[in-house]
């Protein structure tokens, strides 16, 4: 097994069947529905007691409130093929019990759709020697972002801070970004960012940026290859200056990139 952690949102595909034991859990209820019906499953009383809830087979002391049903985890197959996308990952520091990786199967698949947890032991040395990342962004991601607000300052002294709004202006920052590996999953590490930010002042400044902002509140849309972007920018009436000086770095990342790749590969 190699260490690998994928990001939220890549899509694998196996290249081997799976099997894992799905969990009766309300998370999974309509996945398990769908994949394997109406299971029977063991009627379990449930009470406060102990410093926590108990659960047993029959009344006791502890659990003698409402029944619910439940059932034992059921081994489930994926057959080759089958395409899975990764929406959540839970680890924490003293809950072992729940470490769990959370997937979404999309309608037209090789078994029904849906979403469903799996436990983080059915993941290690299991899925992530029958499956492969199927690469969302293989040209390189691109993304048009818009933020609008007003700029503030905050003085502090004597223990108290004083944050003024309004003696600044009103703003407008747009950004075409292209990133050559989003995931972490090519060769390279190449950015070509181009921002454009407008005040009520009537200041208008076009940077080139070697790191894209983290965008806190706007418009955020990302594509996966530069036609998209394009047609987007221009619905969003970004001018020919700032889509012309995007295209210009983006090529001269883009080249070396490629130049970056192959002297990994040499």
């Amino acid at each position: 097994m190699k260490l690998f952690i994928p990001a939220l949102g890549s899509k694998f595909v196996l290249t081997k069947p799976w099997t894992f034991k799905l969990h009766d859990e309300y998370r999974n209820t309509k996945f398990w529905k769908a994949v394997h019906g109406e299971a029977d499953k063991e009627v379990f009383y449930y009470g406060y007691g102990g410093g926590g809830y108990n659960t047993s087979p029959v009344p006791t002391a502890t659990a003698t409130t409402k029944a619910f049903k439940t059932a034992k985890p059921i081994p489930t197959t994926f057959p080759k093929g089958t395409v899975l996308w990764l929406e959540r990952i839970y680890i924490r520091k003293g809950a072992g019990d729940f470490d769990s990786m959370s997937f979404r199967i999309t309608k037209g698949g090789l078994v029904p759709a849906g979403r469903f947890w799996v436990k983080l032991e059915d993941i290690n040395g299991k899925l992530d020697v029958v499956a492969e990342v199927i690469d969302k962004y293989p040209n390189g991601k691109f993304s048009i972002q818009i933020e609008e607000g007003t700029k503030y300052m905050c003085r502090c002294r004597g223990g108290g801070c004083q944050c003024d709004r309004a003696t600044w202006p009103t703003y407008k920052t747009e950004r075409l970004i292209w990133v050559n590996n989003p995931n972490g999953s090519r060769h390279g590490g190449r950015v070509a960012s181009i921002e454009r930010s407008t005040d009520s002042t009537g200041k208008d400044d076009l940077t080139i940026e070697t790191h894209a902002g983290r965008l806190r509140d706007g418009y955020d849309k990302s594509f996966d290859n530069m036609e998209d972007l394009l047609t987007w920018a221009q619905k969003k009436n970004f001018t020919q200056a700032h889509i012309g000086a995007f295209i210009t770095q983006y090529e001269i990342k883009k080249f070396q990139a490629i130049k970056d790749k192959s002297e990994c590969e040499a």
